[in-house]
């Protein structure tokens, strides 16, 4: 009819009992309030916009609603004389969203741009704030029903943090700056299925196409402000990726005009190029660019106005058993190009390391237990080969295992077991034991004196004692909960 409509929103919140589970259209934290019973530490957040006065609350996916425009007319079934009233040929239907607006990967529908936290009760109190990129969602689009909306990729980046100290001065301030790279266009087919009864038309379906868009999202550069008496002293670093997102060049240069660069390379064949690789790298790393381990930078360089001043790199195994390529044997460092390499090297079972050591340095051998899940034990100045061929060793590290839980019934037990595994070792060499209760923590730590510390958890798996082999309590941890009006 021509007139001006203005669509309402009404948004659902939902309340649990336990804080953690609320839910809904801006939703927030408050105040998180901690508590020894003697002393608090308060953090409380606060979504204002001062520029703007407002809140700093943006609504980011679009309430859902659909509108008809048209005619209708009655149709006579001839068979049953039933009347129906059946939409005419010019109908239009408009929507604006058919997804579930709690589905969005970036977050639920009001996502906030300025959030500011405020430390109270802490050694030195202070605040943050930090303002984000949200764009706000367009509220009307012609579309059919089952096309998504489409949200920013941009939402929910960080665009700038600020430091107060308890006076309210800055201190210090980072801004951010991200990008969309690497644009992608799909074209897609959405379909509209007619009602096959007596209303339905000629086409069993409409068909409507659309493009959507996919960008990667980089950070390309962050401003560093200090605010010192003397000044304030700047620093800017530049990001660079590659077309997998992975981190080439970080480069700083700070208010002196000084460079820092620093530089990673990557199993990326393009990536390499030039580089002169330790003897069989080459097809180990083109081995794991083939099996997509794409993410493990095999070599940094670090260099300061364009002089090279660290270097290390990692030098991965050749296939295992498990056709993984994953582990690096050596590591070996140095500072520039002439220098001489301080080696570091590796030694794994499957996943796990078993001995480490640096060169003409104290050789570190580890156990697993507990079905291969934790180490339990840290053996100085013995290969682990050694450790493999003794048999008794072995079974009295392997009885670790069954120590899960250490109380008065098995603590004598306990205390000859570290005896006798002591006993099997050579006199140079020290060892650290640790039993664990799986999925909790560790219970026990037995140092090469001897001594012994054990750690108690309450029924939450919070860790509340630590002991020591008297049972004197060496350290006290308590949770405490209180009402937040």
């Amino acid at each position: 009819d021509g007139a001006t409509r203005t669509p309402s929103v009404r948004m659902k919140i939902k309340y649990y009992t336990l804080p953690e589970k609320q839910q809904g259209g801006g939703f927030r934290v408050k105040q998180i309030l901690s508590t020894d019973g003697t002393s608090n530490q308060k953090k409380t957040y606060e979504y204002f916009n001062e520029i703007r006065n407002e809140s700093s609350g943006r609504l980011i996916v679009k309430p859902k609603f659909i509108r008809h425009i048209g005619n209708w007319s009655y149709i006579t079934v001839i068979s049953t004389g039933q009347l129906l009233l059946c939409p005419g040929i010019s109908d239009v239907w408009e929507f604006n969203s058919v997804s579930n607006n709690q589905g969005y990967a970036q977050g639920a529908h009001v996502a906030y741009s300025t959030v500011k936290e405020i430390y109270n009760g802490f050694e030195d109190n202070y605040s943050i704030e930090s303002s984000f990129t949200n764009w706000e969602a367009n509220y009307m689009n012609h579309a059919p029903s089952n096309i998504p909306s489409i949200v920013h990729p941009l939402n929910g980046s960080l665009e700038k943090m600020i430091y107060y100290d308890s006076d309210g001065n800055i201190v210090l301030s980072r801004d951010y700056n991200f990008v969309r790279t690497n644009k992608r266009r799909a074209v897609n087919a959405a379909y509209d299925p007619h009602n096959n009864g007596v209303c339905a038309k000629d086409a069993l379906f409409d068909v409507h196409y659309y493009g959507t868009y996919a960008y990667n999202v980089e950070l390309q550069k962050v401003i560093e402000k200090s605010y010192l008496d003397g000044g304030i002293l700047e620093t800017e670093t530049d990001y660079t990726y590659d077309s997998y997102k992975q981190l080439l060049t970080e480069t700083t240069e700070d208010s002196k005009g000084n460079l820092v660069e620093n530089i990673y390379y990557y199993p990326n064949p393009d990536t390499r190029t030039g580089l002169t690789l330790p003897a069989n790298q080459e097809s180990v790393l083109n081995a794991m660019w083939d099996k997509n381990y794409i993410a493990y930078p095999f070599k940094e360089l670090k260099k300061v106005d364009g002089s090279t001043v660290n270097i290390s790199e990692r030098i991965f195994s050749d296939i295992d058993d498990q056709g993984l390529y994953y582990k690096p044997t050596t590591i070996r460092k140095r500072l520039n190009e002439t220098a001489d390499w301080a080696i570091e090297n590796l030694e794994y079972n499957n996943a796990d390391l078993v001995q480490y050591n640096k060169e003409n340095d104290a050789k570190y051998s580890y156990y697993w237990g507990y079905n291969n899940q934790y180490p339990v034990a840290k053996i100085e100045n013995m290969d682990n080969s050694a450790i493999q061929a003794n048999a008794t060793l072995k079974n009295y590290l392997d009885l670790l295992d069954d120590y899960t839980v250490i109380n008065s019934t098995n603590k004598a037990a306990y205390k000859t077991l570290n005896s006798n595994i002591r006993g099997e070792l050579p006199a140079n060499v020290l060892i650290t034991t640790y039993t664990y209760d799986p999925l909790i923590g560790i219970t026990s730590v037995t140092g090469p004196d001897n001594e012994m510390m054990f750690y108690e958890y309450d029924n939450y798996g919070r860790l509340v004692l630590i002991k020591d082999d008297d049972g004197n309590i060496i350290e006290r941890y308590t949770y405490n909960f209180i009402d937040i009006e």
